[in-house]
């Protein structure tokens, strides 16, 4: 029987629960720095440990994303880069790894194309779930009636500032896991931990969903900060940067994923994050 998207990530939480591990979320732009570049990047990343891939389907405007991956969104564009193509990338890509592939795009994208009709032929191309950072949940209501109805997952997005009113009434209708920003603003700047752990901490004992934390994080002890704290820590930007080395892009994303696997000492960093 053939998984729903929103049953093969709900499978892979599973998976991470499962190995006393936090979970590796891992990103890159469509067609950046080239079609063939950007699928040897996401092998690497399915090959090298990541548990879900951000595939970003590129937009002229990426307001929420800071200077290395707007430059590679208007790079991928300025190459040709369609969403009828990011739609045959993620097939192709469906065909190489097994680990659930989700889009995440601006809402200018799927509004233009169809909110229905986007839903239905991402599920189609082997999509898991769609992310729409810039989508006020307010507006999204169509969103995910449309990503349910095609079996995907829709992944709200959150920040420290968002209400416990508003946040629980997000928690109902998320079908994977919310999306945390980790500081507010544009991605890739460096981020601590730190000021988002209260918030965290609150939510937890609120809801059961599981929580993914990105935008700044670029190393293995911001990973390491967010065990007990997150289910998923999300890298992008970092990965972007590395991915644009001309001869050692996949060693050096390789080199940079196993710098993060630490499932072994998982318990330990869990009992002294909670103290």
């Amino acid at each position: 029987m053939k998984l729903s998207g929103i049953d093969r990530v709900r499978e892979r939480l599973a998976h991470i629960h499962a190995r006393k591990s936090i979970g590796i979320m891992t990103h890159t732009v469509i067609g950046y720095p080239s079609v063939t570049d950007c699928t040897r990047t996401v092998r690497t990343m399915a090959d090298n440990g990541a548990d879900y891939i951000e595939l970003q389907i590129p937009f002229s405007d990426p307001i929420a994303d800071g200077p290395v991956i707007l430059n590679a969104n208007q790079r991928s564009l300025a190459q040709g880069m369609t969403v009828k193509k990011c739609f045959e990338f993620m097939k192709h890509m469906r065909e190489l790894t097994d680990i659930p592939l989700l889009f995440i795009t601006y809402a200018n994208i799927p509004f233009q194309y169809g909110i229905e009709a986007f839903c239905k032929q991402a599920a189609a191309s082997g999509a898991a779930g769609i992310i729409v950072p810039d989508l006020p949940f307010d507006d999204a209501e169509g969103l995910y009636i449309a990503a349910k109805k095609a079996g995907i997952c829709s992944v709200p997005v959150v920040s420290e500032v968002t209400s416990p009113e508003r946040f629980a009434a997000i928690d109902e209708v998320a079908t994977g896991f919310i999306y945390v920003t980790a500081r507010i603003g544009v991605t890739g700047a460096k981020t601590s931990s730190d000021g988002i752990k209260p918030f965290l901490k609150r939510v937890k004992k609120r809801s059961n969903t599981p929580l993914a934390v990105g935008f700044g994080i670029a190393s293995a002890t911001q990973v390491r900060d967010l065990v007990s704290h997150a289910d998923i820590a999300v890298i992008g930007s970092h990965l972007v940067t590395l991915s644009e080395r001309k001869k050692d892009a996949p060693d050096a994303i390789a080199g940079f994923m196993k710098s993060i696997s630490f499932p072994l000492s998982y318990t330990a960093i869990a009992k002294k994050n909670k103290k």
